[in-house]
């Protein structure tokens, strides 16, 4: 699993690319409770664009585990919620955090882009 966050799912999205995020990491990508909730403040100003991020990329549910995870980060972190919520997820599921504060740059890599995320210093 791959968790996104809200700034690179709306950014994908602004530019109606949500599916070349998808076709890049198929089922892999995912979002939390947290993230999912933060891109709707702009439907409230009449922008659609989050819809296409919350219709196509899959929501993972926190742990029991995850969720105490959650919490004491909050008491130690000034990060937004969906990045806490998003760092406990991956920390219990070993997933991968890609987060767009954090991101190093596109490339192509067999005519397809490729992310690096400084988190995990990976290529996706």
């Amino acid at each position: 699993m791959i968790v996104f966050d809200t700034d690179i799912l709306s950014m994908f999205a602004k530019i109606d690319a949500i599916d070349l995020l998808k076709h890049l990491f198929d089922e892999r990508a995912v979002m939390t409770p947290k993230i999912r909730d933060e891109p709707s403040e702009p439907l409230e100003y009449g922008y659609s664009f989050p819809l296409k991020a919350i219709s196509a990329i899959k929501t993972v549910p926190l742990s029991n585990e995850a969720l105490e995870d959650y919490g004491r980060l909050q008491e130690n972190l000034s990060l937004g919620k969906g990045e806490l919520e998003g760092i406990a997820y991956c920390q219990k599921c070993f997933a991968e955090k890609c987060f767009a504060d954090r991101m190093l740059g596109i490339t192509l890599s067999n005519n397809l882009p490729k992310l690096r995320c400084d988190c995990c210093r990976q290529w996706f």
